[in-house]
C-alpha cells in the first residue's frame, strides 16, 4: 500500500491538501461505516476473523487490521477521486 500511496502524495500533495476537508470526511466517514458493519457480521457470527491471524489488537470486537484495511482503501479511493478531478 505504501507504494501507491507515496505515489498520490508526490504526484497531488497540493490538490490534495487543497480539498483535505473531501479527503478526511471521504475517508473517515466510510471507514467508520465498513468498520461497524464489519464488527456488527463478526458479533453476530455472521463471518469470523481467525485470531491466530491478526496481531490481537482490537479496536472493540474488530481486529486492527480489519480496520487498517478499510482506512487504507478508502484513502486511496478519495484520493484517486480528488486527482482524476484536476487542480484546485
Amino acid at each position: 500500500a505504501i507504494p501507491v500511496w507515496t505515489v498520490q502524495w508526490l504526484t497531488g500533495a497540493a490538490d490534495l491538501l487543497a480539498r483535505w476537508k473531501i479527503y478526511l470526511f471521504g475517508t473517515l466517514i466510510p471507514t467508520i461505516y465498513l468498520s461497524s458493519a464489519d464488527a456488527l457480521a463478526i458479533s453476530q457470527g455472521i463471518w469470523s476473523i481467525n485470531p491466530a491471524r491478526t496481531l490481537g489488537i482490537k479496536i472493540g470486537i474488530l481486529p486492527f487490521e480489519e480496520a487498517l484495511f478499510f482506512l487504507v482503501t478508502n484513502s486511496f479511493i478519495v484520493g484517486l477521486v480528488i486527482l482524476t478531478h484536476g487542480p484546485v
